[in-house]
């Protein structure tokens, strides 16, 4: 097991630990693919059978320099070439991710190469290697807008699944013309600490003809609400679990009751809507999912009916009846995920992956085109133990000990003036902040790493306000530009700063 991370968190003290530059992830991924071609550590016949477009994925990582790669990731050619081999020999192997790779410039590249890299070396479909879980409600089923064919209104991005990047929200509330934003609904969210330039983002909020909140807290952001509604915990409503347990090796339903009526005046997020839709003569949320017998149905409704057809459905098969009257803990509904079939699951006619299309093409243009900033540190987030985003530090229990520091390596400590404990000044092209420093070997020369959802003010927070820290997104761009351009997602780690004493 070797984790790829600019920090040694708790996994990699525990595995191998392979340092890479905040948001690079992508050029360590060409080497490896690079030398599974060269040395044709890969059965071509098998990936015909399994694949379109690997040649062309092939003489794109080709035409990449290893000395280039290895010099934007910060991982030796050796290590890279070392590793690829481990990899592809490996009686079972599986490239696996999780945010991190989801925050920078080049995402959705970077996942695509992450699933070319398991499909190349023919762990798709392998027991031990690279699958898709089987559930019992098929969601991919249920359409939404195909990629491309809308576009955002701020910085022309192609829309995915038909929602507009978050970080232009400032931009979208404050600039004129044709679907200028109006009114805002937030549920489930804090985005003055969790988009970049929230400072602007407050500014933008007050500016609303109406904005109506959800949530069990006055926060940064619901504070500029004219209306913040209560609504339920899963303490008090009915879920079904199938989204999790559909990728556990041993997959598994549940239904879960409430537990306590909703307090006070308490609904759910969706009844919500729905009231506020048929007020306005509008069908419900999952009208789309509704029968002549139900045209309108709530959230357990619609999961019902998504049970009864899916594949364990049925004639005597899955119903939320079946699992609230006879499988109170859940049921497994497979023994074991099926690897075989996942390939059956890739959704093309023809059940072949795509290694090479538009957006490879253009994504990996735009790669070698790309330009690397010299003499600046990289920032990346973190997340501690106890924490989960910004919604977890009102509470005591949850926050105590060490909390949020700015880790540098002793290196860039010493080259920047900058002593364990002392405040420092960290400055991006959008914004600046003082912070604490802590000195550690636990990041590599040339990044620095801090918490993300901290700097809690305003609002009805107690201890939260109390504690303190930076908002660290603060330093992020809200400039699409900036952002990466198929998904739009937001640069969040791998964040050109400096670095200086306070």
């Amino acid at each position: 097991m070797v984790v790829v991370d600019p920090r040694r968190t708790e996994t990699a003290r525990r595995y191998g630990h392979l340092a890479v530059r905040p948001d690079s992830d992508v050029w360590l991924l060409t080497m490896l693919l690079r030398t599974v071609f060269e040395e044709t550590l890969f059965d071509a016949d098998a990936l015909d059978a399994r694949a379109h477009g690997w040649r062309e994925l092939r003489d794109a990582v080709a035409a990449v320099p290893f000395a280039l790669a290895a010099e934007r990731c910060g991982v030796s050619e050796e290590a890279a070439r070392d590793l690829a081999r481990r990899f592809a020999g490996a009686r079972t192997a599986a490239c696996y991710t999780r945010l991190g790779t989801g925050r920078g410039s080049f995402s959705t590249l970077t996942n695509l190469m992450i699933e070319s890299l398991n499909i190349v070396t023919g762990r798709l479909g392998q027991q031990g290697g690279w699958v898709i879980g089987q559930g019992p409600i098929e969601l991919f089923k249920v359409n939404a807008s195909p990629y491309g064919t809308r576009r955002s209104r701020i910085g022309d991005l192609p829309l995915v699944l038909g929602i507009t990047p978050g970080g232009s929200l400032a931009d979208e509330i404050t600039t004129p013309g044709r679907g200028q934003l109006r009114a805002l609904f937030c549920d489930s969210g804090n985005p003055v600490l969790s988009y970049p330039r929230g400072d602007r983002l407050e500014a933008a909020l007050d500016q609303l003809d109406l904005m109506v909140s959800f949530d069990l807290y006055v926060t940064e952001t619901t504070r500029w609400s004219h209306y913040v509604l209560p609504s339920t915990t899963f303490f008090e409503r009915s879920d079904l679990n199938e989204l999790w347990g559909a990728n556990a090796p041993r997959p598994w339903v549940q239904y879960s009751p409430p537990v306590i009526e909703p307090q006070g005046e308490a609904r759910g997020e969706y009844e919500i809507y729905a009231a506020i839709l048929r007020r306005m003569g509008l069908p419900g949320p999952l009208a789309m999912l509704g029968s002549a017998a139900n045209p309108d149905p709530g959230p357990i409704e619609a999961a019902d009916a998504l049970l009864r057809n899916g594949p364990w459905g049925g004639e005597g098969g899955l119903s939320v009846a079946k699992l609230a009257d006879e499988h109170r803990h859940g049921l497994r509904y497979m023994d074991r995920v099926d690897a075989e079939a996942t390939i059956d699951l890739i959704h093309y006619e023809d059940h072949k992956a795509r290694l090479w299309g538009e957006v490879h093409e253009a994504e990996f243009a735009r790669l070698v085109a790309a330009r690397e900033p010299r003499g600046e540190l990289r920032l990346f987030g973190r997340r501690r133990l106890q924490s989960l985003n910004s919604w977890m530090h009102n509470s005591e229990r949850l926050t105590r000990g060490d909390l949020f520091s700015l880790q540098v390596h002793p290196h860039d400590a010493q080259r920047f003036g900058v002593a364990d404990g002392q405040s420092v000044k960290v400055t991006s092209a959008s914004n600046a902040l003082v912070v604490v420093a802590e000195v550690t070997d636990e990041v590599m020369p040339g990044s620095v790493c801090y918490p993300h959802g901290w700097g809690h003010r305003g609002g009805g927070w107690q201890r939260a306000n109390a504690i303190g820290g930076a908002n660290i997104n603060l330093l992020a761009s809200d400039d699409p530009a900036d952002w990466e351009q198929v998904s739009g997602m937001c640069l969040l780690d791998g964040i050109p700063v400096r670095l200086e004493p306070a």
